[in-house]
Formats: structure tokens, C-alpha cells, sequence
């Protein structure tokens, strides 16, 4: 067992009040994500900064809620250890609750089965990992030691065939075979192929719904045709109703994605009739001359993912007699009294298929589990190392710090910061600010004291105007959120920030002048940004690894029992971390397998992930951004860079697309850093470890779980098409596959090339992005050694790998002004005025700020009952 501090009394942690306001908190704070970020007409941040705001926000209401309470019961006062496992909950689940997870996951996750186009990436995409019905196809890759579910007509048109290659692989199929030829009357050749599917399964359960939209596909290979041939599919049901689901007219040709010449068609959304009687028939139609294999035929219910864009259709229980038999399966029946038992459980369910949507959460949930627990393992080995080897400042613990720490006695009422004058006037004038800006927007003519500066306007010729548009716009902006939080960080990180902000536009005015702006890339055009900042990212977490070879050396020792570092005081032990990470390894591995995607795509694309976590939770420890968007952007470059579609193939590509829009991108891998954090401010305030961790973890699963069902059970409600924010963005990340499907279609045109290869995916050469990202990398390496050997060479590396991130275009105006506030207080009154006053007054800003979005949401939603749709949801 590890050695438990003795210098201090641990304070009281993981209580179970401390569990229950912590998960009432993270309830409350999911549903004001939601409204702030999705359901308000006019959609702004909320969880997206660093701390969430959410986070902040709803830990100082339990802060005065808990002083309120003390005042009147002393005993019942709340521990520094108890508000920070609320805090470590809070914080770990509102980025999940936002863009960090859910805001975009249903959009990606859906994204294939939902868009036609996407159909040749199905085969690269296990159907476990996104909600439908069952498979209602009986042996539906045609296995001939299991009954055969074809008839054909006529019955000598149809033979069982073994397809050699298709995207499946070997595989069984059906031919339909019209031979033409001279003499023959091509017109009246007809053969069809039928596949029936019966009302009810073998229990007696309905399994075609009337009036459902029932999701269709199958392997198609087309030969030998005519000038008049054609493959029609159509669903046709016992009475000889026909709806035309989709057909085929040209021979289907071998490339990349339609291997063996099989090509993958359907449609994602059939609507069945409304009187289907006792089965439904799939039926095949070859006319003309010709040869049509069909295999691996899909067919089930779509719904959960129609009505998760359209919504879901009601009636209450009372009026279910008046709507006709046939129109009753898709409807959901509303408890007449919701008020019951019964309508009480009808409101908690939401909506939601959740029977559906099981096999997918689990898969999901589970990986997003692992990938938590292989950093929350990284981050146990190497938290000592950053705080006391490397003694790094961790800026974002400060606020919270600031509002929890406690008089040494323990006085009821207040925590001595809300005291503190300087405070208050932060908070005083950043209400009065943001109440301004809210003023501002419902009187007409009244100025908005908000500061946003184009400076792109100011500049006209071209090579100034690249210079000063960069990557993303030089938009100043003041926001008070940023600045607040900005202050705590050193002035030489804020300026070295700054200076590779303005040192990376360089190459856009150099491109414009020189005309290299038209070389392109698989996902980019010169200067290639997002590729310099990749290499820089994975350039950081070698330069980790490197520096922290001694304490990891040590942590090896203790982990073998031969003494080494002490890991006393830690969340668990250094054996358990390394345990938690090779479980997490394997675990990546088996998901791959069971998920079908393959062990090794898995394995290299959340090693990549986790890497990526590494050098996350490095910057925050060290720099403390104030905002996300500083990991990837695209993650999938690398694999591109390494060799696209003919080294990696179409599965490791989809996964890295899929999973990446999520986990890189955003917020998602927000949790890494804030381990460490957590873990750090819990070493404060002397908290239990073992507090911590459960808090961690419970922080994880309330993120996923609220922040899921919130999403949902709007989606499903309201229809997600009915919602702009998710009509316009969040259900809608298709856009993001773009690059994988122009890969896959220059992979078909180019196949048989003279030397016989697979193209490596992507428009454009691959060199210029392998040398962006080698220069990212190497220019980090760089400034690193810099440091190293000149003692005062205050250019951070952090500031360059920051610098091509959309982290630095949102911030940079409120990282100066942080930085002058800063150093004006420096000069003027040295460490002690930034510490006894500055310091509160920011984090009094930041509160005041929280003060007034809350304040404005509330007038918001009043404003929204009252049908008022044009409401202030502000982001100071």
C-alpha cells in the first residue's frame, strides 16, 4: 500500500453529500448546457472555455447555498475536500455535456447511415455502432448450410454462387442470369429474385411496423448487360402494394471501394405501408440481357435514427381508439394522467429507443471509458513530475483554489474570498458589463459596450490582407471569461502566445506574394496549419516523455518494489496507473475486434488519441488555456501523411474520421488535463486520493449519462431538424467526411495505374504536409533545446504549438489584454498586489460574468414562454 500523508489531517472528501449535491449539480448544469448551447434561438458558450463556466457557475452556487446554509448550521458547513470532488465532477462533465462529446457524436455516429452518398464507407463501419432494429433478413449472406430465403422466378434464372472478393471478402451470393443473344427478344427477358420477410418474428412480435422507415442495402455486381438492361429493387408487400426502393442500370466495375465488382446501394430510409399484411417481400427485378449477383442483404428498422432527426409522433391513450389500426405502430402512447406512476415513467423515458440504442452506448461508452482510464493513468505517473520536479503552475486551478479555500478556523457563512472587496468589485463590474451588453440588445440604438475588432478591413492589398486572415480571421475580441482566467498565466507564456500568433501568418503573406497558397494537401493548402500544429502536438509529447525519463525511471523502480519515486499521496498507486494502462491498451484491441473495425486500426487510432491526451493535459499543467481547440483538428492527417488508403486501409480511416470528430477536436480530450488538475488542487487542500479518483470517475459517467439523455431526449421530442442548433450543426457533421469520400473515390479512379497501386487517399501530394508537420515538430524540438541551453530565452515552445490552433484566433485579443493588465500590475505594485488583489478581482470578474448569463438565461426563458424567440444568451 502506498504511504498516506501524516503531515496534515486529511480533509473530509468523498462524503455522501458531497456524491449527492455533486450529481444534483451536474443535472442542474446539463440542463443549462442545453439550453444555453442548443435549445436558445440565438446558441452561445457556455461549457466550452476552460473552467466550463457551467462548471464554475454552478460550483459557486453551491458554495452560497452551502454558506447560507452554514450560517444557520455551522455542522453542516462543506469541507474544502468535499467542494472539490463537486468541483472535480463538475468539471469533468461539462465538456462532455457539450462540443466535447455529445454536440457532435450523434451527428458523426449517424453519419453514414443517414447520408446515401456514404454508402460505399458502410462496409467500414459496424452497424454496433449505431441504433436500429434487428436484422429481419433470415440468412442474409446466403450460408447454404442454413435454409436459403430466396425464390426465383423463373426458378431456373437464379444459382448459388461463391464470390471470391467484395467488400466483405469471400461471400455468398445470388445470380440472376438472362441470357440474350441472337434471335432472342432482349425485351422480354424478366427474371426477379425474392426475399421475403414475414409481420412477425418466431415469438409473435412485430417486427414490420406499419408506416416505418426501414433502412435497406445489399451488395450488387452487374455484368454482361445490354443497352436496355436494368436491376430494380422494390419492396412489395402481401397485397402487391410496391414502393421502388432503387435500381440499377450500368455494369458494376472492380475499383477500391466496389471490390470484386460488387457495389454496395440501398436506401437508407424505406417507408413501409401502412397495410403490409402478413409479409413484405424484397423483390429483385433483372430486365433485359445480363448477369446480377446480389449478396449480403440488409434490411431493418431505421427508426431511431429518423425520428432522432424528424422526432417522434404522440397520442394520448384515450384518443388511441380513434386512429386507425394501421397508423398505430409508430406512434408512442401518452399516459392519459401524466401525473401517474405510469405517465411519471413515460416522462422520464423521454422518447428515446433506448432498446436500440443499447448495443451502441455500450461500445461507445465503454471505449470513451478506456480512453479515460489510460490517461487518468498517464496522468497519476506524471502529475509528480510536473508539480514538484518540473513545479509548474497549473493557472486553471487557481479560481477554483481562490473560492474554496476556507479561513483556518472554519468561520460559518462566507468563504473568505466572497469577502474580500476587491472581489466584489470584480463581480460588480462584470455584471454591470454584461448586463450592458444584454440592454444592448433589446433596446434598439443603445451601444453595446462589447470590444470586436475585424482588423482585416484595415488592410487592402492581398498579401496583407492573407497576412492578417491567417487560418481563421484576426478578429479582436475582449471577453471577460478569457481575460479572467488568462490573467493567472505567466506573463512569458502570454507573450510567447502572442508573438507566434503573429510569427505563424508569415507563410500566408509569403504564399500570396509567391503564389505557393495553390499547393494543396489531402485536407489543407499551403501553409498547411493544421498539419504544423500536428507535428508540434506530437512533438510535445516526445519532449515529455524525454524530459520526464528520470521520474518515469523512478516510477518504473517503485512499480518493480525496488524503491524509486514515492507515489504516496497519489489517486492510486503507480502499479495500478501502469495496470490501468495496459488494461486500457488491450481493451483498445478487443474493441476493435468485437467491433469489427480490427485490432490493430484500434490500436494505433486511440494510441494516437491518448498520445494526444498527453500533450493536453502538458499544456494546461503548464500554460492553462482559457479556451479548448487547442488538440487536432483533424486527427485523421496522420494517417494520411503515413501512407492514406494503402497502408491503412478504408476501416482504420472511418474510425479515424467517426470517433475522431468527437474525441480530438473539441473539448473531449478536456478530461486529460483536468485529472491532473483535480488530482493537484485535491493535494492542496490535502483531500482524500481515493476521493478524488471516485470523483473522477463519477464526473465521467454523469457527463456522458445527463449530457446524453438531455441531448436525446430533446432530439427525439422535438425532432433534431427542429432545433436550429442541431438542424445547422450538431446532427449534421457529414461535412467532416468529405475528405474521406473524395479519398475513396480518387482511390477508385486511380486503382489500376500503371504500377498496379492503390491511390494513398487524398487530393493533392502528401510531401508538403510531411514536411509542414516535420517543421512542427522540429521547430518545437527546437525551441525546446533554446530554452535549455540560453538561461532567460523566454520564447515558449507551448507558444508555437498554440499558434495554428483555432485556440489562438478566438483568444489572442484577450490574452493582451490579460498580458498589459498583468504586467501594468507588476510594476506597479509587484507580486504582492497581483496576489492580494488582482487575483480576486479577476476571479470576482469571472463570477460576475457567471452572474449575468445566468441572470440573462433566466430572463431568456421567460421571455421564450412568453413567445418571444429573439432572446439575449450571452457570452461575456
Amino acid at each position: 500500500m502506498p504511504d498516506q500523508p501524516t503531515s496534515r489531517q486529511v480533509e473530509r472528501t468523498f462524503s455522501y453529500r458531497a456524491v449527492l449535491i455533486g450529481i444534483a449539480g451536474m443535472i442542474l448544469m446539463g440542463m443549462w448546457v442545453h439550453f444555453h448551447e442548443v435549445l436558445s434561438p440565438q446558441p452561445t458558450i457556455i461549457a466550452e472555455n476552460s473552467p466550463p463556466a457551467s462548471a464554475v457557475g454552478v460550483l459557486v452556487a453551491v458554495i452560497l447555498v452551502g454558506g447560507l446554509v452554514a450560517w444557520v448550521r455551522p455542522r453542516l458547513r462543506l469541507s474544502a475536500g468535499e467542494l472539490v470532488v463537486i468541483y472535480t465532477m463538475l468539471v469533468i462533465a461539462a465538456p462532455l455535456m457539450s462540443q466535447g462529446m455529445w454536440h457532435r457524436f450523434l451527428g458523426l455516429v449517424t453519419a453514414i447511415p443517414h447520408n446515401k452518398p456514404n454508402f460505399p464507407l458502410a462496409d467500414s463501419y459496424s452497424d454496433k455502432l449505431w441504433p436500429h432494429g434487428a436484422h429481419l433478413v433470415e440468412n442474409r449472406r446466403f450460408d447454404p448450410d442454413r435454409p436459403l430465403p430466396w425464390r426465383a422466378e423463373p426458378a431456373a434464372a437464379a444459382q448459388s454462387i461463391e464470390a471470391a472478393d467484395s467488400p466483405i471478402g469471400r461471400t455468398r451470393a445470388v445470380e440472376l442470369v438472362n441470357r440474350g443473344g441472337e434471335g432472342v427478344d432482349e425485351a422480354a427477358l424478366l427474371s426477379t429474385l425474392r426475399l421475403r420477410i414475414p409481420r412477425r418474428d418466431a415469438s409473435g412480435r412485430e417486427q414490420l411496423v406499419p408506416a416505418d422507415r426501414y433502412y435497406f442495402s445489399c451488395l450488387l455486381r452487374l455484368a454482361e448487360t445490354g443497352s436496355r438492361s436494368r436491376l430494380s429493387v422494390d419492396l412489395v408487400t402481401a397485397a402487391g402494394e410496391s414502393v421502388a426502393i432503387t435500381s440499377l442500370q450500368r455494369a458494376t466495375e472492380a475499383n477500391y471501394s466496389d471490390r470484386g465488382a460488387f457495389r454496395r446501394i440501398g436506401e437508407p430510409y424505406v417507408n413501409l405501408p401502412s397495410e403490409p399484411g402478413e409479409h413484405v417481400e424484397l423483390v429483385f427485378t433483372l430486365e433485359g440481357p445480363g448477369r446480377a449477383a446480389v449478396a449480403d442483404v440488409v434490411f431493418f428498422s431505421n427508426e431511431a435514427i429518423a425520428r432522432l432527426y424528424k422526432g417522434s409522433t404522440e397520442v394520448r391513450r384515450g384518443d388511441l381508439e380513434r386512429v386507425p389500426e394501421s397508423e398505430r405502430g409508430s406512434l408512442l402512447v401518452r399516459p392519459d394522467n401524466l401525473a401517474s406512476p405510469a405517465g411519471v415513467w413515460y416522462v422520464l423515458k423521454g422518447y428515446v429507443p433506448y432498446r436500440q440504442w443499447l448495443v451502441p452506448l455500450v461500445y461507445w461508452m465503454s471505449i470513451v471509458l478506456a480512453v479515460f482510464l489510460c490517461t487518468l493513468g498517464m496522468g497519476v505517473i506524471l502529475r509528480r513530475q510536473w508539480a514538484d520536479n518540473e513545479r509548474f503552475p497549473f493557472p486553471l486551478v487557481m479560481l477554483p483554489r481562490l473560492l474554496i479555500e476556507d479561513d483556518p478556523g472554519g468561520r460559518p457563512g462566507l468563504r473568505p474570498i466572497f469577502r474580500k472587496r476587491t472581489f466584489q468589485a470584480g463581480v460588480v463590474a462584470a455584471f454591470v458589463y454584461t448586463g450592458l451588453l444584454g440592454l444592448a440588445f433589446y433596446i434598439p440604438n443603445l451601444p453595446s459596450p462589447k470590444v470586436s475588432v475585424n482588423l482585416v478591413q484595415y488592410v487592402d492589398s492581398p498579401a496583407m490582407k492573407a497576412f492578417m486572415q491567417g487560418m481563421a480571421g484576426a478578429n479582436f475580441e475582449i471577453i471577460i471569461l478569457m481575460v479572467a482566467v488568462a490573467f493567472f498565466i505567466d506573463l512569458d507564456m502570454l507573450l510567447s502566445i502572442l508573438v507566434f500568433f503573429w510569427l505563424s501568418r508569415i507563410p500566408y503573406f509569403l504564399g500570396e506574394v509567391f503564389g505557393w497558397k495553390n499547393i494543396r494537401g489531402p485536407i489543407d493548402w499551403y501553409p498547411f496549419p493544421h498539419e504544423q500544429h500536428l507535428g508540434a502536438f506530437l512533438g510535445l509529447a516526445l519532449i515529455v516523455l524525454w524530459v520526464s525519463r528520470k521520474h518515469l525511471r523512478a516510477a518504473a523502480l517503485r512499480i518493480l518494489g525496488r524503491g524509486g519515486v514515492s507515489d504516496a499521496g497519489e489517486i492510486m498507486s503507480y502499479r495500478a496507473a501502469l495496470a490501468a494502462i495496459i488494461v486500457s491498451f488491450v481493451f483498445f484491441a478487443l474493441w476493435g475486434v468485437s467491433s469489427g473495425l480490427g485490432a490493430v486500426p484500434a490500436l494505433v487510432f486511440f494510441g494516437f488519441i491518448v498520445v494526444c491526451g498527453l500533450s493536453a493535459a502538458r499544456i494546461r499543467t503548464e500554460c492553462g488555456v482559457p479556451w479548448t481547440y487547442f488538440t487536432p483538428y483533424y486527427p485523421h492527417l496522420v494517417f494520411f501523411m503515413l501512407g492514406g488508403l494503402a497502408v491503412f486501409g478504408t476501416s482504420t480511416l472511418v474510425l479515424s474520421f467517426c470517433v475522431g470528430g468527437f474525441m480530438a477536436v473539441a473539448q473531449f480530450l478536456m478530461f486529460a488535463p483536468s485529472q491532473v488538475e483535480m488530482m493537484h488542487l485535491g493535494n492542496t487542500f490535502n483531500a482524500n486520493p481515493k476521493g478524488i479518483r471516485r470523483a473522477l470517475i463519477l464526473g465521467l459517467i454523469g457527463g456522458v449519462i445527463i449530457g446524453g439523455y438531455v441531448m436525446l431526449v430533446w432530439a427525439y421530442g422535438r425532432g433534431g431538424e427542429n432545433i436550429k442548433y442541431m438542424k445547422d450543426w450538431g446532427l449534421h457533421q457529414d461535412w467532416y467526411l468529405r475528405t474521406l469520400r473524395d479519398s475513396v473515390t480518387d482511390a477508385n479512379a486511380q486503382m489500376m495505374s500503371a504500377a498496379g497501386e492503390v491511390a494513398r487517399g487524398g487530393r493533392g501530394s502528401a510531401a508538403a504536409p510531411i514536411i509542414a508537420s516535420g517543421i512542427g515538430l522540429g521547430v518545437t524540438v527546437l525551441l525546446v533545446a533554446l530554452r535549455s541551453l540560453f538561461v532567460g530565452f523566454w520564447l515558449h515552445p507551448i507558444g508555437y504549438v498554440l499558434a495554428n490552433a483555432h485556440f489562438s484566433y478566438m483568444c489572442w485579443g484577450s490574452l493582451l489584454v490579460a498580458w498589459l493588465i498583468r504586467l501594468l500590475s507588476l510594476k506597479l505594485g509587484g507580486p504582492r498586489l497581483v496576489r492580494e488583489h488582482m487575483a480576486p478581482l479577476m476571479a470576482g470578474a469571472f463570477c460576475g460574468a457567471l452572474l449575468g448569463m445566468a441572470v440573462w438565461d433566466v430572463i431568456g426563458l421567460a421571455a421564450l414562454g412568453c413567445g418571444v424567440r429573439n432572446i439575449f444568451t450571452p457570452f461575456p
